[in-house]
């Protein structure tokens, strides 16, 4: 993957952020317009949710890392596509936006729960509110 040196670390309010969606039922459902909170939570104890910044990747670009991470993934896994939402709907839930960039994924970022947010009920509540923000992105053709 190449991405501008210049990829910027600090996220814009207005920046457009893109949870992966890699199971079909959670695809279908937020292609009906209900995106699931399942797609945003993650592991207890996780405070990290893994994101795109999907103002700065080129479509292609961010479809071929998408398609990468579901072949990495255990069972057969497929990307279908995004739940989206701006850093500042991640923000009016309490969450932080973090740029995370690393080899293979330079328009990485995470969206950081509380430091508070250590139980499943609590974690479950922020997915919730995410998912009730977000809209689908579904795959591009």
């Amino acid at each position: 993957m190449t991405a501008p040196d210049s990829t910027p670390v600090g996220i814009a309010e207005s920046e457009e952020l893109g949870r992966g969606v890699f199971s079909r039922r959670d695809a279908q459902a937020a292609e009906r317009g209900q995106v699931r909170l399942t797609v945003f939570l993650e592991r207890r104890g996780v405070r990290e949710i893994s994101v795109d910044r999907l103002t700065l990747a080129p479509s292609g670009e961010a479809v071929a890392i998408a398609d990468a991470v579901a072949a990495g993934r255990e069972g057969n896994r497929s990307f279908y596509g995004w739940a989206v939402l701006s850093a500042s709907e991640v923000a009016s839930v309490g969450c932080a936006v973090v740029a995370t960039p690393y080899q293979g994924n330079p328009y990485h970022a995470d969206i950081v729960l509380p430091e508070s947010a250590t139980d499943e009920w609590e974690q479950r509540q922020y997915a919730l509110e995410l998912a009730s923000r977000a809209r689908w992105l579904g795959r591009p053709e």
